[in-house]
């Protein structure tokens, strides 16, 4: 979604990317959902730490008979599909603010300028999602990369434009 606005010689662009509808499971080897799947390719992240520990427990995290995570297993007999792992991927991301303020032409045209705009312009500055933290919901569930990205960088650029 495209959003523009302009008044008084100040502009502003908003530009929204996400959908509205869509699930995504996770397959039973996604190191990035269930952290620890086997010895040589494991992930651990604060979320993974809520999983299943039984009440006779001597973990020194305690039990936790509520995790949502079952026990962290080597084989993969815990990570069956499921509704419980069914994530919700819809998202919406602010991939672009752009601010900016052209110079009336009664005082351009002293200096022999045309058109002299000045702008700030943001990227990526926000993500709404119910999606586990370690996906960004853009590239989950595409090819074998299961959503494991490096994160978005966050970028503010400003700028001059001139036309003489």
């Amino acid at each position: 979604m495209n959003l523009d606005a302009a008044w008084k010689g100040f502009d502003l662009k908003l530009f929204f990317q996400g959908t509205m509808k869509r699930d995504y499971m996770p397959g039973s080897g996604s190191t990035m959902f269930w952290g620890a799947v086997g010895y040589w390719q494991t992930n651990f992240f604060k979320q993974h730490l809520d999983y299943f520990r039984g009440a006779d427990t001597t973990n020194p995290l305690g039990p936790n008979l509520g995790g949502y995570y079952p026990r962290p297993l080597e084989n993969d007999r815990n990570r069956n599909p499921q509704t419980r792992y069914l994530q919700n991927a819809a998202y919406c991301r602010l991939k672009n603010v752009t601010l900016g303020y052209t110079l009336p032409k009664s005082l351009t045209e002293k200096f022999c300028v045309n058109n002299l705009r000045f702008f700030v312009s943001a990227e990526n500055l926000f993500t709404i999602t119910n999606l586990a933290d370690t996906f960004d919901p853009e590239t989950v569930g595409i090819g074998n990369w299961d959503g494991c990205t490096y994160p978005l960088s966050k970028t503010v650029s400003f700028g001059l434009s001139a036309t003489f």
